[in-house]
């Protein structure tokens, strides 16, 4: 069995907007390669955890996507022998997403070039009526 077929599909983002459908599309698409898939949908991150039972050990892996920016947040694959030995591995994505719908950020760049603006115009202002 290759990696392939062990870890599944592996993304990095995620196309962001109808998590409905990307939800119907990954369940459709690998519902035969796992013995369980569990969707997360909470308020900022969707993602998905899946869980195989071979003969001699379980793999597990869950994969969190921002909904903002649609980017992998978390992704852990974990493998656990029937001997009781167990490794994993894990991604984390440690800058948070931009939230450019922030109201405060958007006050705060609206101020700036309002400002930006009355400098330009007052500089433009003073040196037209210098040369009179």
């Amino acid at each position: 069995m290759g990696l392939r077929e062990t870890l599944g599909a592996f993304f990095f983002a995620v196309p962001i907007g109808n998590w409905d459908l990307l939800e119907d599309t990954y369940i459709s698409s690998y519902s035969n390669g796992f013995d369980t898939i569990s969707i997360i949908d909470e308020e900022n991150y969707w993602g998905f955890q899946t869980t195989t039972n071979l003969t001699y050990r379980e793999d597990s892996r869950i994969s969190i996507f921002s909904k903002i920016d649609g980017v992998l947040v978390f992704f852990q694959y974990k493998v656990t022998f029937d001997f009781g030995h167990t490794t994993s591995v894990s991604i984390e994505r440690i800058a948070p997403p931009l939230n450019l719908n922030n109201p405060v950020l958007i006050a705060g760049v609206s101020i700036i070039f309002v400002g930006l603006l009355g400098v330009y115009f007052s500089r433009r202002l003073r040196s037209t009526t210098n040369q009179s």
